[in-house]
C-alpha cells in the first residue's frame, strides 16, 4: 500500500513554502497520449503547466489546464523543487472483477510517465502521470523514506475557459445537496467550495468530470475552490497532514469524452487499490426495504418493523434496513425480536448506526467508535444474522474521518458485514 502516513492533526504556523514546479526544463513539444490517441497531455514549459486535449474526429478540443502543480511543505524549506528526470513511458493494462457498480469485468489501458524532482534538501518527490482512453490522472509521490515532512496543501488548479456550463455541488458536510448548473457562480451562494465530484461541458458533447480515487488511510479528502476565478478549480486539502516514508497522495481523475464516456468510466476504481479480500462470496448486494421516507421515527416500533420484513419477504426482497433509534424499540418486540421475525421469514437484515462524529443525535451512539467496542457489536450482529449496516452523519473529509472509514470496513469484512456509508464524503 502507498500509505504509510502519520496523521496526527497538523498545525501549522504561518510560514510555509510554495513547491510549485518552477524549476522545471521539460521540453515544450513532450506530451503523453492515450493509446487510442483521443487524448493527450502537454507541459506548456514557459507556463509551467500541464495542457490537457481531446480529439473530437479531426479537432482538438482543449479540456482544462493544470496549473500550479505541487505541494505546499512546512517546515520551510527555502528553495523549490526542481526538475531531474523523467522515466520512460510505460503502458498500463489491467483486468479486474467488480461484485457491484456499473460493470462485473472491467478493463484498462493507459501509459504513464513519472516525473522526478528534488529540492535543495535532498527531498524528492514524483509526480505520476497517467493518461487513459477515457480520460487523466495523477498523484504526487514522496518515493524515498524521509524525515517528517509536514504537508499543509495542494496548489494544483484545474484551470477551464470562461462561459462553459459546469454542474457542482456545494460544498456541505454531508455532501448531500443539488448538482447547480452554473457557470463559475452561483446566485446567492458567496463562498466558492465545491464538492467532488463536478462535471464540466468543455465544448459541444464533451464533458470531463473531475474527482478524486484512492484516498488511502493517513490522508485527508479534498475539495475545490475557485474562490480566486470563476473557472480555476484549486484542490483544497482538508487539512495539513504529517508524511513520513514513502507516500501517495489520493489520486486527481478527469474523465474525458461524451456523456457515454463519463457513465461509462470506471476510471476512479482502475487507479485504486485492488481488492485485499481473498473470499468476496459473501458480499451480495441488493434491493432493500426501508422505513425512513414513511416513518422517520419507524425503528423505534416494532409493529411497523414487522410490516416492512412482510413487505420483503412478500415481494422477495432479499433486504430489510431498521433504520434509526432501534435501541429504542417497543410496542410489542425490541430489536432482538424484530432481527428473529426477519430470520423467521427469511429477509436478511440490515442495521443502521450514528458514527458518532457529526451533528446527529439519533442512537444508537458510540458502537463504533474504538475497535474493541466494534467488534464486539460486529460480532453480535453476525451472531443474529444481520448482513450489513449502514452508518450515517460522519464529519467532513478529515484524516480521522477517512481512517475511521477504512477501519470500519476492515472490521466489518472479518464479521461477513456489508456496509452502507450515508451522510458521508466520497470515500
Amino acid at each position: 500500500m502507498c500509505s504509510r502516513v502519520i496523521s496526527n492533526s497538523w498545525k501549522a504556523c504561518l510560514l510555509f513554502v510554495c513547491v510549485f514546479f518552477s524549476g522545471i526544463t521539460v521540453k515544450a513539444d513532450d506530451s503523453l497520449y492515450s493509446p487510442n490517441k483521443k487524448i493527450g497531455v502537454s507541459w506548456d514549459n514557459p507556463a509551467k503547466e500541464l495542457r490537457v486535449i481531446y480529439k473530437k474526429g479531426d479537432t482538438s478540443v482543449p479540456v482544462v489546464q493544470l496549473k500550479n502543480i505541487g505541494l505546499q511543505l512546512q517546515p520551510t524549506s527555502g528553495d523549490e523543487f526542481n526538475y531531474v528526470s523523467s522515466s520512460a513511458v510505460t503502458s498500463i493494462r489491467e483486468d479486474y472483477t467488480m461484485i457491484t457498480g456499473k460493470r462485473r469485468h472491467c478493463t484498462n489501458e493507459g501509459n504513464q510517465q513519472v516525473f522526478h524532482f528534488k529540492n535543495a534538501q535532498n527531498v524528492s518527490l514524483d509526480l505520476e502521470l497517467r493518461v487513459y482512453d477515457d480520460g487523466v490522472a495523477f498523484r504526487y509521490v514522496f518515493p524515498q523514506p524521509t524525515k517528517e515532512i509536514g504537508v499543509t496543501d495542494e496548489t494544483t488548479a484545474f484551470v477551464f475557459q470562461e462561459g462553459i456550463i459546469r454542474w457542482t455541488q456545494k460544498l456541505n458536510q454531508a455532501y448531500e445537496d443539488f448538482y447547480l448548473k452554473n457557470k463559475g457562480r452561483v446566485q446567492g451562494y458567496t463562498a466558492a467550495q465545491w464538492g467532488f465530484p463536478a462535471l464540466f461541458e468543455v465544448a459541444d458533447s464533451v464533458f470531463t468530470l473531475i474527482s478524486e480515487a484512492n484516498v488511502a488511510k493517513g490522508n485527508c479528502g479534498s475539495w475545490l475552490n475557485n474562490a480566486s476565478s470563476a473557472s480555476s478549480y484549486k484542490v483544497e486539502m482538508a487539512e495539513p497532514i504529517n508524511v513520513s516514508g514513502r507516500w501517495c497522495s489520493p489520486w486527481r481523475v478527469a474523465i474525458i469524452g461524451s456523456l457515454f464516456d463519463v457513465v461509462e468510466s470506471t476510471l476512479v476504481t482502475d487507479v485504486s487499490e485492488p481488492c485485499r479480500l481473498s473470499d468476496v462470496s459473501w458480499i451480495k448486494p441488493g434491493v432493500v426495504s426501508w422505513i425512513y421516507w414513511a416513518y422517520n421515527h419507524g425503528s423505534r416500533d416494532y409493529q411497523i418493523i414487522k410490516k416492512y420484513i412482510d413487505f420483503a419477504a412478500d415481494f422477495h426482497l432479499p433486504y430489510m434496513l431498521i433504520d434509526a433509534e432501534w435501541d429504542e424499540m417497543g410496542n410489542g418486540g425490541n430489536v432482538e425480536d424484530a432481527l428473529a421475525y426477519a430470520k423467521q421469514k427469511k429477509v436478511a437484515p440490515l442495521l443502521w448506526y450514528n458514527s458518532s462524529t457529526a451533528w446527529c443525535a439519533f442512537g444508537p451512539l458510540y458502537r463504533l467508535n474504538k475497535p474493541e467496542m466494534r467488534q464486539k457489536e460486529f460480532a453480535w450482529l453476525e451472531s443474529m444474522g444481520v448482513k450489513g449496516i449502514k452508518v450515517d452523519f460522519f464529519s467532513q473529509d478529515s484524516i480521522s474521518t477517512m481512517n475511521y472509514f477504512v477501519d470500519i470496513l476492515e472490521d466489518a469484512a472479518k464479521y461477513h458485514l456489508m456496509v452502507n456509508f450515508h451522510g458521508a464524503p466520497i470515500p
